[in-house]
This record gives C-alpha cells, sequence and structure tokens, in this order.
C-alpha cells in the first residue's frame, strides 16, 4: 500500500535517504518546510496525509567552544532557535490532514546525540540543545494526539547498521486493544536505534 508522506526537511542526511527509499517503494513523499509550503502541496494532493517526517537540518559544526574552553552562548542560542524553529509549528499545520490519513503518523529522525543522559558530545551545543526541542516536540504532540489514535515513531539511525529510518516509520508496534495499556508500545514514546534498541532521552 501507497502512502503520503511529508518531510518537513531534506537538509538532513538521514531525511534525503529515507525520502529517497521511500519513494523508490512507491510511496507519495513531498516536502515543505513552512506552512504556506505545506498549503501548495495539499492544494495539490488533497486533504489527508499518511505521515509527516520531522527532523532538523544537519550541523555545519561552526561552533567549537567545549565547556572546557568556554562556551558562545549567543552562538548556541542563534544556532538552536534556527534549526528547532518551526517544528512544533510545522507538525501541528499537519494535523488536519493526518486526521483523514490511513496512519496519522508522526515520525522523528535524529541521531544517539539527542539524547540528554548518553550523549558524550563535548562541542556544538546548539545543534545538540535543536535536538532537545525537537525531542520535546515530540512529546507534547504524544501527549496532545495520541488519545485520538495517532501514533508516533522517533527513530536514531546507528551507524554499525540495523534496520533502515524507512523500515522503522512503518513498522507496526505492539497493540492489543485487549491488554494492558502500558504494555503496548504504541502507548509508549520511544527513541530506537536500527537494531530496535531503546535509547534513553
Amino acid at each position: 500500500m501507497a502512502y503520503s508522506i511529508l518531510f518537513n526537511t531534506l537538509e538532513n542526511e538521514v531525511a534525503r535517504r529515507t525520502c529517497e527509499e521511500l519513494r523508490a517503494e512507491g510511496h507519495k513523499v513531498y516536502m515543505a518546510a513552512t506552512q504556506e509550503a505545506l498549503e501548495e502541496v495539499m492544494s495539490t494532493i488533497g486533504d489527508s496525509l499518511d505521515m509527516v517526517v520531522l527532523s532538523i537540518a544537519d550541523s555545519t559544526q561552526t561552533d567549537h567552544h567545549t565547556i572546557r574552553t568556554g562556551l558562545d552562548m549567543d552562538a548556541i542560542l542563534d544556532v538552536a532557535s534556527e534549526k528547532a524553529a518551526g517544528i512544533l509549528t510545522m507538525a501541528k499545520a499537519t494535523i488536519p490532514y493526518l486526521r483523514n490519513g490511513k496512519r496519522k503518523r508522526i515520525a522523528l529522525l535524529t541521531d544517539e546525540t539527542a539524547s540528554i543522559r548518553e550523549s558524550r558530545e563535548e562541542s556544538d551545543y546548539g545543534y545538540h540543545m535543536s535536538q532537545a526541542a525537537a525531542d520535546m516536540v515530540m512529546k507534547i504532540l504524544f501527549n496532545t494526539y495520541r488519545p485520538e489514535g495517532f501514533t508516533f515513531r522517533c527513530f536514531a539511525e546507528s551507524p554499525k547498521g540495523g534496520m533502515s529510518a524507512a523500515e522503522y516509520l512503518l513498522t507496526e508496534q505492539s497493540y492489543i486493544e485487549t491488554d494492558d495499556y502500558i504494555h503496548s508500545d504504541e502507548n509508549r514514546l520511544v527513541l530506537r536505534d536500527g537494531f530496535l534498541r531503546e535509547i534513553t532521552w
């Protein structure tokens, strides 16, 4: 079955590869970085989307300050604001179209350095702060829209292999309506890598 899938940016290596893989599999894939661009896309394809795939633009790694050498707080704020701006706005703009879709799925592509507990990065703090902001956006969206039946996928590509982002975004998680609510992965916001290992937030 072919799905209609929207990316908020392709200025992200994993997002670009995922987009290409999904297109190769026959899915209808679009890109819109602003609400105006989204409206233009939807005016040509109808009133429904099956999935929106969110990510932030790749780091240019121009800020090499570390906690040991002293941080440039203005540079950190500029990068974090630029990269994180619009993710929540864009996601919420797609909600009316996702409500009409077959999957009602919101996905986030990120990486292991986005984990606040496990990251060992010592520089490029603006980029990592924007990743943390994207994580929080997903938590807000999950808490708001999961009760309506929306599903969520958060994926951190593993550098050592495993399944691709495209594969993971289309997976179904454990969900049995008669089972206890807590036993379903669909009722948790989980960040996983290509080996389906859970990465702590």
